[in-house]
């Protein structure tokens, strides 16, 4: 078992080092099927990327929702899965901004935009949060994702502490680029932090936002957030069903993600 365990810490570190285990493959099915992607062969749901069944209903709803015209902001986008469906959903008027803190992930991500001459993703090398500054997250070897360092324990040794520069979306906003009609955030349990931080924007231009959720506190608070900036709540999985109470909130993504809208009577500009 030691045996085993320090092969595999081994392992992940010499492909860290090196920049190994990222192969290009041609996705065979799903929303952009045809595009070229590049995933870690190491990541075991990469195969998923490559054959369309990466979140498949999500994916799908994720092509359908998102408005031709759209200036999307896909927070939390690691390789760019979504971010390349979102590109390749809008129109030549339309934009992707792809927010990732890793560095080496981003340089990925760029890679897998460039490939597909999808000129309309730019790739935003930051955290967003509450507030500005710097933040420590907690890098997981593995599967290249990041969480606050006060989510996990910190002597694992296959994950490891960085740094990295965090922004929110209304700072982002306010220093000239182009603002939100559709936000998709999936931040591996700061999703609220992201919220606090775009409340002025939320607020002034009243964005689509799909979300993941991770735990019921945090659920619980994208609730009451959303509500109280008038939106409307459904849960996305299977299907669409309205978010009546907060107890319907999903928690993770196995129950759904949470689509919410400016209640159709206040703003025209809705689905």
């Amino acid at each position: 078992m030691l045996l085993r365990k320090g092969y595999r810490i081994v392992k992940s570190r010499y492909i860290k080092a090196l920049g190994l285990g990222y192969v290009k493959r041609k996705i065979t099915a799903g929303p952009i099927k045809g595009l070229w992607f590049i995933a870690g062969k190491r990541v075991f749901y990469s195969k998923d990327f490559w054959s369309g069944a990466y979140e498949e209903n999500f994916c799908c709803f994720l092509q359908k929702t998102v408005p031709e015209e759209a200036v999307c902001y896909d927070i939390g986008a690691n390789i760019g899965y979504h971010a390349l469906i979102m590109a390749h959903s809008v129109d030549n008027c339309g934009l992707v901004y792809a927010f990732e803190p890793i560095p080496e992930v981003c340089e990925v991500l760029t890679r897998n935009a460039q490939i597909n001459n999808l000129h309309n993703v730019v790739v935003v090398n930051k955290v967003v949060s509450r507030e500005s500054g710097t933040l420590s997250l907690i890098r997981n070897i593995d599967i290249d994702q990041a969480i606050l360092s006060a989510e996990t324990k910190k002597n694992n040794p296959l994950r490891e502490t960085i740094t990295c520069t965090a922004t929110t979306i209304d700072e982002f906003v306010a220093a000239g680029n182009r603002s939100p009609s559709f936000l998709k955030i999936d931040v591996e349990g700061a999703e609220v932090d992201v919220l606090v931080g775009s409340i002025d924007t939320l607020r002034k231009y009243h964005p689509i936002i799909v979300c993941e959720t991770h735990g019921v506190a945090r659920a619980h608070g994208v609730y009451e957030i959303l509500k109280d900036l008038n939106y409307e709540l459904f849960c996305v999985n299977e299907g669409m069903l309205p978010i009546e109470s907060i107890t319907q909130m999903p928690n993770n993504m196995y129950e759904g993600h949470v689509f919410a809208r400016l209640k159709k009577h206040d703003s025209e500009n809705v689905l």
